[in-house]
């Protein structure tokens, strides 16, 4: 696939490369200033999408994470203040089992279970970075995975213990989230994804619907001048040397 900015869209069950993601995009990642510490709570504030904001901090030692975010649209961004690169997961959880159950439970290897909802959340950010993404989060309790890179068939699927995040609902707040206008919309399914539109340079908003039947991962990524996709698609199967 080809387009005026010459990126690669790569989409796969688990695909996780780490390329830089170009700024301004609906999921992105940047190099940023430090992040100010996590709150307590997220609360709504002016974003380039209109909406909460969930700012979740990675250490090489911690995940800080808010306690509770408002229902609806939520612009989650992951600062990543450690030394590699950093991965996240937002999940549905509808047992009321201790967080300590729940990190072991993960642990286990088997998160194919009808209590866990997968949202997914932001794609990789790079050492001193910051990757964002627009998702809506209904009222509910969730946990948030810090996720290892690159991890093996029957490895652990999480770094550490999960850190819990309460989305409730404000009183007089709608009930439906208003989603932002989007310039183009991708849609995902097993083995295949279509792009329903050109991508201009700037600030764009990218509509991401998953309408297949498990969990799929995209990642935007700007080709090195002179490399061409099909180095970048042989690069992405079987990583090695520098991407």
């Amino acid at each position: 696939m080809r387009t005026s900015l010459s990126f690669a869209l790569l989409a796969s069950l688990a695909l996780s490369v780490g390329w830089p993601i170009p700024h301004g995009l609906c999921a992105q990642a940047t190099k940023t200033r430090p992040a100010p510490p996590a709150q307590k709570r997220a609360v709504s504030t002016p974003a380039a999408t209109p909406g909460a904001e969930l700012v979740i901090v990675a250490t090489d030692k911690s995940l800080e994470v808010p306690e509770q975010v408002d229902a609806g649209l939520v612009n989650v961004r992951l600062f990543n203040r450690s030394s590699g690169p950093q991965h996240i997961s937002i999940l549905k959880v509808d047992r009321l089992d201790r967080v300590a159950s729940i990190s072991e439970y993960l642990r286990s290897g088997d998160w194919n279970v009808p209590w866990i909802n997968r949202m997914g959340g932001p794609e990789l950010a790079p050492p001193g970075g910051v990757s964002s993404v627009a998702m809506v989060l209904e009222p509910g309790r969730y946990v948030v995975a810090h996720l290892p890179i690159g991890s093996k068939p029957g490895g652990p699927l999480i770094l550490r213990d999960v850190e819990e995040l309460s989305v409730s609902e404000r009183p007089g707040a709608s009930a439906k989230a208003t989603l932002p206008p989007a310039v183009a919309t991708i849609k995902m399914a097993e083995w295949s994804f279509t792009l329903d539109g050109p991508l201009h340079a700037g600030r764009r908003v990218i509509r991401i619907d998953n309408i297949g039947q498990f969990e799929h991962q995209m990642q935007i990524v700007r080709l090195l001048p002179g490399r061409g996709i099909d180095q970048a698609v042989k690069w992405a199967e079987n990583p090695s040397g520098p991407p």
